[in-house]
C-alpha cells in the first residue's frame, strides 16, 4: 500500500518474502522474520534510537496472508524513561533493558510477573549494584552465556528454550524469588545513529506450561514419532474402540515385516495374516483379554515373513486419558530365541552326558567344594548327592596317605592344566577303590572358576592285573614244573631201558617193563592233569542237568585201578531236588577229590572209608567229601591249592589236582573249604550254585 511505499521505497510486488526480509537484515535477522512469517507470529525490531517496526502476519483462509508493518516514531530517544513507559511499561511482553556494561537499567512489570515477583522487585534489580548479567553463573549452567555475549556485541539473538530460576543466582538470591520457569525470547542491541550500542533489550516469554505439556503429552504423534526414530523394533499405537486399528507405527516395520507403517495402517489384517497358524489363537486370546481388562500385554510367537520364520516379542500397555488406546513395542527376538534353544539343547546334551556317563563325574567350584555329582560318581563311592554338595571333596574320599598327591593335582588344575593321577580313593564304607583321576579346569577370561573331576573305577582292571601277575607267576612255575615232571619219568624209562639191555634174565626184564609201564602211566596222568587245567581255563561255563549219583559212581569206577581202591568202604548220601551246573567241571571236582582220597589212604588202619554227602536245594548244592586217610599237616593246609604243591613226601601226583579243583569251583562261583588232621583224615566242603531256576 501507499503507506509502505512512503516509508520504504522498495519494489517488492512479485518478489518472494525472503527478498523483503533481506531488506531489514541490518536490524533484524532474516531467519527470524522468515520464522515469524511461517508460524504466523508477530515481531518487533528497532531501526534506530527513536523508532522501531512492529511486524504482524495475518493468515487468510485462502492460503494467502496479509503482512502488516507499523512504523513507531518517538520525539525523544528510546533510552528516555518516558519512552519506556509509553512503549513497554504496560506491555504484556516481558522486557528487560541492560546497559552495555551488563548492569540492569529497566524491567517492566510483565518481566517480574513471570516469576510471580512484586512490582518493587524490578526497581530493586535496577538499584542492585551487585548484579551484572555477565557475572550470572546460572547462565553458564543453562548454556546462555554465548547468546548474551553475541547480543551485547551487536547481534540480534534468539534465546532458545531454557529453565531459569533467579533464586539460583547468588547476587539475586536475596530477592526471595525461587521459581524455575521455562523461557525463550530475543536479544535486541539498541544502537545510536553511529551504530554504537546504547542499550540491550531482552524480550522473553514464559513457556513453562507449553514445555510441561509437551513433556507429559504422550499422545502427541509428532513427538512420539521423533522419540521412536532409530529405536530397534516397532513402536506402535493401537486403538480398541468401534474398530480396532493401528493409529501409529514406527519405521521399524519395514525391516521387521517388509511393509511401511502406512501399508499396515491401511490394512488392519496385514499383521495377523503373517502370524504362524500355531501361535495365532494365543495371540488373539492374550491381546483381547489384555484390552478387556486394561492390563499389560506380553506375547511371543512366530511370524512368517517372506517364507522365513521370525520370532517376535510384543508388549503393550494403556497410557494417557484414553484407556482404549494402547502403546507398545514389537521386537525381533529371533536370534535370542534360537540362541536360547541352542543353549538349552547343548545344556540338555551336556546334562544327559554328565548324568548318564558311566564314569564318575564331579563339578567343583574354585575352592574345591562340590557343586554337582553324577550317578556314576555315586555308584563308585556310595555317597548321596546331599552328602557331598558344599563339602570339600578331599575331606570325603581321599585317604590320608594319598592327601598330598590330591593337593598336587588340585594345584595343577587350578593353574589351568589338565591333571591325571592313578591313585586310591575311599568308598563311603571305608574300603579303598583304585581309580584314575582326571582334573579338567573350567576357565572364563583366563581364570579358573571350577574343576571337572573325572573318576575311572579301575577295580576290575586292577583285579585282572593282579590275576594276570598271579597267572604269569604260575606260568613261570608251570613251565619249570612241566619240564621237570615230563623229564623225570622219561629219564626213569630211559634208565630202565638201558638196564634191560644188560639183563639176561627174563624175570628181570618183565620187572623192568612193569616199572616202565608205571612211569608211563604217571606221565599220562600228568599230561591229562595239564590238559584239564588248560581246559578249565579256556572252556566256557555251560549249564545242564547233572546226575550226581552217576558222576560219583563213574569216578569210583574209573579210578578202581588205583592201589587200595578195593579196600575202601564208600558211602554216598544224596538229598534234595535236581541239580544244574557245568558237567565237565563238576566231574573234574569229584574225580580229583575222590582220586586223592584213594591215593592217600592210611594202610595202617584196619578200615578205610570215603563218605560223600550231598544236600541239594533250589539255589545251592552243598557237597561234603570225608575220608580217614593219612591227613594233611596244619602247616601245609594254606598251600594245598597252589599249583604243583605236594602236601606229603609220599605224593606221586602231578601237584595240580587241587589247583584244578579250586579253579573249577571259582569258575562256577562256588566255595571250597578243607579241614584235615594228620593220621585222622581230611574233609572237603564245597558249595556250588544250583541253576535249576534258570
Amino acid at each position: 500500500n501507499e503507506a509502505f511505499k512512503d516509508w520504504r521505497q522498495i519494489k517488492i510486488v512479485g518478489k518472494r518474502f525472503e527478498y523483503l526480509a533481506e531488506q531489514f537484515s541490518d536490524w533484524c535477522s532474516k531467519e527470524d522474520l522468515i520464522d515469524a512469517f511461517t508460524k504466523g507470529e508477530s515481531r518487533s525490531f528497532s531501526i534506530g534510537p527513536t523508532s522501531y517496526i512492529e511486524f504482524n502476519v495475518i493468515q487468510l483462509a485462502s492460503s494467502n496472508a496479509i503482512l502488516r508493518f507499523k512504523h513507531h516514531q518517538s520525539e525523544s530517544k528510546l533510552v528516555d524513561r518516558t519512552s519506556y513507559k509509553s512503549l513497554i511499561a504496560k506491555s504484556p511482553i516481558a522486557t528487560a533493558i541492560y546497559r552495555p556494561d551488563g548492569s540492569p537499567k529497566y524491567f517492566n512489570e510483565a518481566y517480574g510477573d513471570i516469576w510471580g515477583a512484586p512490582r518493587e522487585v524490578g526497581r530493586a534489580l535496577v538499584s542492585n549494584t551487585a548484579y551484572n548479567i555477565f557475572e550470572d553463573e546460572q547462565l553458564d549452567d543453562i548454556g546462555l552465556t554465548l547468546f548474551v555475549q553475541k547480543g551485547f556485541s551487536g547481534e540480534t539473538v534468539d534465546i532458545p528454550p531454557v529453565r531459569y530460576n533467579p533464586g539460583k543466582t547468588k547476587s539475586l538470591s536475596h530477592l526471595g524469588i525461587d521459581q524455575e520457569k521455562y523461557i525463550k525470547g530475543h536479544i535486541y542491541p539498541i544502537k545510536d545513529d553511529l551504530g554504537v550500542i546504547q542499550e540491550v533489550a531482552f524480550v522473553i516469554a514464559d513457556i513453562t506450561f507449553q514445555m510441561q505439556a509437551e513433556e507429559i503429552l504422550t499422545e502427541n504423534h509428532l513427538k512420539f514419532q521423533l522419540l521412536t526414530m532409530g529405536l530397534p523394533g516397532v513402536i506402535y499405537e493401537y486403538e480398541f474402540d468401534q474398530e480396532t486399528r493401528f493409529k501409529f507405527l514406527s519405521q521399524g516395520s519395514i525391516e521387521m515385516f517388509g511393509y511401511t507403517p502406512e501399508e499396515i495402517i491401511n490394512d488392519q489384517f496385514l499383521i495377523t495374516s503373517m502370524i504362524h497358524k500355531d501361535d495365532l489363537d494365543e495371540f488373539n486370546r492374550s491381546s483381547l483379554e489384555a484390552a478387556r481388562n486394561k492390563e499389560k500385554w506380553e506375547w511371543q510367537g512366530r511370524f512368517i515373513v517372506d517364507g522365513a520364520v521370525k520370532w517376535i516379542e510384543g508388549k503393550s500397555d494403556t497410557r494417557g486419558s484414553n484407556p482404549n488406546t494402547r502403546y507398545g513395542m514389537l521386537l525381533d527376538v529371533t536370534e535370542r530365541v534360537l540362541a536360547e534353544k541352542k543353549s538349552k539343547h547343548n545344556e540338555l546334551l551336556f546334562g544327559q552326558l554328565f548324568e548318564n556317563s558311566p564314569l564318575g563325574l564331579v563339578l567343583l567350584d574354585e575352592k574345591q567344594h562340590v557343586l554337582q555329582v553324577n550317578q556314576g560318581f555315586k555308584d563308585i563311592f556310595g555317597f548321596d548327592h546331599d552328602e557331598l554338595v558344599g563339602k570339600l571333596l578331599n575331606d570325603m574320599i581321599v585317604p590320608e596317605d594319598e592327601f598330598q598327591a590330591a593337593l598336587d593335582i588340585n594345584l595343577l588344575t587350578a593353574r589351568g592344566e589338565v591333571g591325571k593321577l592313578e591313585s586310591w580313593r575311599l568308598h563311603k564304607k571305608g574300603t579303598r577303590i583304585p581309580v584314575i583321576i582326571y582334573g579338567v579346569p573350567v576357565a572364563m577370561e583366563n581364570e579358573t572358576i571350577g574343576i571337572y573331576g573325572i573318576y575311572v573305577d579301575i577295580t576290575e582292571r586292577t583285579r585282572i592285573e593282579n590275576e594276570l601277575k598271579v597267572r604269569n607267576d604260575e606260568l613261570d612255575n608251570f613251565v619249570y614244573k612241566v619240564s621237570h615232571d615230563l623229564r623225570a619219568p622219561l629219564s626213569s624209562v630211559l634208565g630202565l631201558v638201558n638196564l634191560a639191555r644188560l639183563e639176561d634174565s627174563a624175570d628181570n626184564l618183565r620187572q623192568y617193563v612193569k616199572m616202565i609201564e608205571n612211569r608211563i602211566q604217571l606221565l599220562d596222568a600228568f599230561i591229562n592233569d595239564v590238559l584239564s587245567h588248560s581246559k578249565n581255563l579256556k572252556l566256557q561255563v555251560e549249564i545242564s542237568k547233572i546226575d550226581l549219583r552217576q558222576v560219583i559212581d563213574t569216578c569210583f569206577s574209573d579210578l578202581s585201578y588205583l592201589p587200595h581202591a578195593d579196600k575202601i568202604k564208600v558211602s554216598v548220601d544224596i538229598k534234595g531236588s535236581e541239580f544244574y551246573s557245568d558237567p565237565w567241571r563238576v566231574n573234574e571236582i569229584f574225580r580229583n577229590l575222590i582220586s586223592n582220597a584213594i591215593k592217600y589212604v592210611d594202610v595202617d588202619k584196619p578200615e578205610n572209608f570215603v563218605r560223600l554227602d550231598v544236600n541239594l536245594t533250589e539255589s545251592e548244592a552243598v557237597i561234603t567229601i570225608k575220608d580217614n586217610g593219612i591227613g594233611i599237616s596244619e602247616s601245609t593246609l594254606p598251600k594245598i591249592f597252589n599249583m604243583f604243591y605236594r602236601a606229603t613226601e609220599s605224593s606221586e601226583g602231578s601237584g595240580i589236582g587241587l589247583y584244578i579243583v579250586k579253579n573249577a569251583v571259582d569258575k562256577l562261583q562256588g566255595s571250597i573249604k578243607i579241614e584235615s588232621e594228620e593220621e585222622v583224615g581230611t574233609t572237603f566242603k564245597i558249595g556250588l550254585p544250583n541253576h535249576a531256576k534258570k
